[in-house]
């Protein structure tokens, strides 16, 4: 007897146990939302960041459940144009957009620190730097790319988001 055959077997014999199934529907979805356990995963089985975002160690915010999350692509939305009381406007209507859509996981970048916008709905935020040279600017970019591992971005003017802004959240999903 094979070892695969083996653990078949014991699966088998574990699944007619009185309780397994209702205890397994609990527990899973318990371990897969333990940040804890998911990041002792992410250290054990490190993975490279892809060019798509997938395999940041990365957050889809407190909106997004489930199995897939990890692997949405990471989009960088540049919020230092917006004005500060304009702040919490964009965020949840961004919010909303990825509740309908379930097609990105933003990165907030903001010139000041604004957290608390942020932190509403669980989005990594990333303070922008005011950098005097050139080479300063392009240095920081590609740190975010290389840590996110993403090529998306997202700016947002000082009126908020525009319609053709909405379109691009929007034309992420795999629905289109």
């Amino acid at each position: 007897m094979s070892s695969r055959d083996l653990v078949a077997g014991l699966a088998r014999a574990g699944r007619k146990v009185p309780g397994v199934p209702a205890a397994r529907r609990m527990v899973i979805p318990w371990l897969r939302d333990n940040d804890l356990l998911r990041r002792l995963a992410r250290r054990l089985w490190m993975t490279e960041v892809g060019a798509d975002g997938r395999g940041a160690d990365l957050t889809a915010g407190k909106l997004l459940g489930g199995v897939g999350r990890d692997t949405l692509p990471v989009l960088l939305v540049d919020l230092t144009r917006v004005p500060a009381d304009g702040l919490e406007t964009v965020v949840d209507e961004l919010a909303e957009i990825q509740l309908i859509t379930a097609a990105f996981r933003p990165v907030l970048l903001l010139d000041a620190p604004a957290f608390a916008v942020a932190r509403k709905y669980g989005y990594p935020p990333e303070l922008v730097p005011r950098s005097p040279t050139e080479v300063d600017r392009i240095a920081y970019w590609k740190r975010l790319r290389r840590t996110y591992g993403t090529a998306l971005r997202c700016t947002v003017g000082a009126e908020g988001l525009t319609p053709d802004e909405r379109v691009f959240l929007f034309s992420l999903s795999q629905d289109g």
